[in-house]
């Protein structure tokens, strides 16, 4: 019978112990101060946007959200890329990034230089077809 009785005397004290705890852990929740998240509006594609493609002001929308997860290179005005041309696919709802946009097309690669009905064509140069750095202007 002793067994039994330091054992529920053990109980009872450790049921005291958690209950102190969990008030005074309690307390500290009501005086945490819950700060405001900040948002911020960033453009996102309405719907998938191919690659390639001139973004027109149809395919984009303002989302707000948190400060803290939009992208640091993410779009702010719509205004800035309209009409500029997709360099990869920007998925519906993503947010959209500077680098994906090329809103220069004469500054991007050679298939955005080429002019309507023409065409362009690429050699590719190794040590052997190059003439082994032989050539030289002049």
């Amino acid at each position: 019978m002793k067994i039994n009785r330091k054992v529920m005397i053990l109980a009872m004290i450790a049921g005291i112990i958690v209950v102190g705890m969990t008030y005074s852990y309690m307390n500290t929740l009501k005086t945490q101060k819950i700060t405001p998240v900040k948002y911020i509006e960033v453009v996102t594609a309405i719907e998938t946007i191919p690659a390639r493609t001139s973004v027109t002001k149809d395919m984009l929308e303002y989302k707000s959200v948190p400060e803290t997860e939009a992208h640091p290179d993410a779009i702010i005005n719509a205004d800035d890329i309209i009409g500029s041309i997709t360099i990869a696919d920007i998925i519906a709802g993503e947010q959209i990034l500077s680098q994906r946009i090329l809103s220069d097309p004469e500054a991007g690669s050679l298939s955005f230089q080429v002019k309507e009905n023409m065409r362009a064509m690429t050699i590719p140069i190794s040590e052997i077809t190059g003439v082994a750095g032989y050539a030289v202007p002049g």
